[in-house]
């Protein structure tokens, strides 16, 4: 990928490049593609890790990047089950392990 950005030098010599939405589209792609970590990718192609999740982030907020979608089920469903009575007693008894013992019972 060939940078045409604007690029500025810190007073400690850090490379400071500005890139447009479609640019950090494109750099995103291109790491979700290349099969390398994101770490590694960045550190391949000198962008910051911090700034790739920031952009990886509002991109997927604005429903830009492919494979967005939307917001998945919750993993677990209630189900209610109707209150019965009961005739007997019931009691429950769970070994804890290290000697803790929990005793739950109703009369």
């Amino acid at each position: 990928m060939k940078d045409v950005n604007a690029v500025a030098v810190t007073k400690k010599g850090r490379r400071l490049v500005r890139r447009s939405g479609q640019q950090w589209r494109a750099l995103i792609e291109a790491q979700a593609l290349s099969g390398m970590s994101i770490a590694a990718f960045c550190r391949d192609h000198g962008v910051c890790v911090g700034s790739m999740d920031n952009w990886r982030k509002r991109l997927r907020d604005e429903n830009a990047l492919p494979g967005a979608q939307e917001p998945s089920p919750p993993a677990f469903v209630e189900l209610a089950q109707p209150l019965r009575t009961v005739e007997a007693g019931v009691k429950l008894r769970l070994e804890l392990g290290g000697g803790i013992v929990l005793e739950l019972s109703r009369l």
